[in-house]
């Protein structure tokens, strides 16, 4: 149990793991059992990168709801009938569903859901691979559940369908089939090929149900390459009868969705964290009729997404307008622009424009991570100020604003802006506690590359551990005197 612990924690960002230890305490309130599903499992065993959390808790989630968003949460979506609500807390999107079985009563009709256990829930889902849990809970942190052995699965490199209704009950399985194997390069086990075959001769995809279309898009739209993906399933024949004629590849920006990971790489190392979603659903239906993007637009989806969507190109207009007219900004005044529109409208320029637009924002992201790394982190930690103490994230604002507006732009002079700072906060070296005359000794030896030293109480510990050693050194010299 405990290496898929030391797995997950290990591959978890540390944002992502700080939302797993909040969800854990919220659900041990709530007297919930909670466990990671799905996704993140198949890309947490598969090696892959693991973008969006998707929990399972035996109950209602909805109650969790609250507190969630006390702490920072939004929500983007919330389905009562169905007990499942997806939410994002700073850059983790995450998805907490009750666990349940489901009835299908005739194609095309929603299913019909009923509370259950972990295992019956895992059991009812379509593919292998995605029917394995943890669980979270005190009693059995760690513990692996796979009924269907989708870990061999995962193993073989294949997939595999859990019982051959599968297509037959949600015929959207067919494009998350394709969906998976071209983003994991996984093969169709072979009775599972069959199925698949046979479903698209009868047309199942006649008799889809618009919330599982909606949920699909979205999870197209959240892909780490959207483009591979939909030149499969257009290649396959599969976008049509679900989003309808006009949604083909042939009329999608997929140069502008090639570039989206790219783009949205640079802006995060730059400090802008976006949501790729409505960008790439602009890049794929935002060139369509006005009819057939507000058609695709009432399908199932979360409400930012498809308002983030439909506001951005507006919201683009204005922010190149900005950057290109005019005197050229300086880098102070371009991070101010950048972070006050909307990340996701900074990422579609990034992944869109050109000329005097593309070159602001490409001075934006090479100059800013450079300016981060200049930040003398270690250098005020040295100094006794904790970085979960108010004053120092305080400090390091008012110092990289300094480095933005041209200041420090060698190491001596980043020093100078660091002492500055530091002394308009109160906080100074530890060796400047002992008076004028330590001060002075402090900032020569600070000039001459070597950082101020601590306390003297504090190297106490490291002396008495030598200690030992010095007294057993002169036994030899002694015995050959005798």
């Amino acid at each position: 149990m405990a290496d898929y612990m030391f797995l997950l924690e290990s591959r978890l960002s540390p944002e992502q793991q700080a939302l797993v230890a909040r969800l854990q305490r919220h659900c041990q309130q709530a007297g919930l059992n909670l466990y990671l599903t799905g996704g993140p499992m198949r890309d947490l065993l598969a090696g892959g990168p693991i973008r969006t959390l998707d929990f399972t808790v035996e109950g209602n989630p909805l109650k969790l709801q609250k507190g969630l968003v006390a702490e920072g949460a939004e929500v983007r979506f919330a389905d009562e009938e169905e007990q499942s609500i997806r939410l994002r807390r700073r850059s983790v999107r995450f998805r907490i569903t009750a666990a349940h079985t489901e009835t299908f009563e005739r194609p095309g009709k929603p299913p019909e859901m009923r509370p259950a256990a972990i295992i019956e829930d895992l059991r009812r889902r379509g593919f292998t691979l995605d029917a394995i849990g943890l669980s979270l809970n005190p009693a059995s942190r760690g513990l692996l559940l796979d009924p269907t052995n989708g870990l061999a699965d995962i193993e073989a490199r294949q997939i595999r369908m859990i019982h051959n209704y599968v297509f037959y009950e949600d015929p959207v399985r067919l494009l998350r089939a394709v969906r998976l194997q071209t983003r994991l390069q996984f093969t169709l086990e072979e009775r599972t090929a069959a199925r698949a075959a046979a479903a698209r001769e009868n047309d199942y995809l006649a008799h889809a149900y618009k919330a599982s279309c909606g949920r699909e898009l979205e999870a197209i739209a959240y892909e780490p390459d959207p483009a591979a993906v939909l030149k499969a399933l257009d290649a396959e024949g599969l976008l049509a009868p679900v989003y309808g004629p006009a949604f083909k590849t042939a009329k999608m920006n997929l140069a502008g969705l090639s570039r989206l990971a790219p783009a949205a790489a640079e802006l995060e190392e730059a400090g802008l964290t976006a949501d790729a979603g409505p960008v790439a659903l602009q890049f794929m239906i935002g060139d369509l009729p006005e009819k057939e993007q507000a058609r695709l637009a009432r399908l199932p989806m979360s409400k930012p997404l498809v308002s983030g969507w439909q506001s951005l190109p507006g919201d683009a207009k204005a922010l190149a307008k900005r950057l290109a007219g005019g005197k050229e900004p300086s880098l102070a005044q371009l991070h101010d622009w950048l972070h006050d529109a909307r990340p996701e409208v900074v990422l579609f320029l990034a992944a869109t424009s050109s000329g005097p637009v593309q070159k602001r924002l490409k001075e934006f992201t090479s100059q800013l991570p450079r300016i981060r790394q200049q930040l003398p982190l270690r250098e005020l930690q040295q100094w006794g100020l904790s970085p979960n103490a108010p004053q120092f994230h305080d400090v390091m604002q008012r110092i990289f604003r300094r480095l933005l507006e041209g200041e420090g732009r060698t190491p001596p002079e980043v020093r100078a802006v660091m002492e500055e700072e530091a002394a308009r906060s109160g906080v100074a070296p530890a060796s400047e506690a002992g008076g004028a005359e330590a001060k002075g000794k402090g900032r020569r030896g600070a000039r001459a590359g070597k950082p101020a030293s601590p306390p003297a109480a504090k190297p106490a510990k490291p002396a008495k551990a030598a200690a030992p050693v010095k007294a057993r050194t002169p036994n030899p010299a002694a015995r050959k005197k005798k």
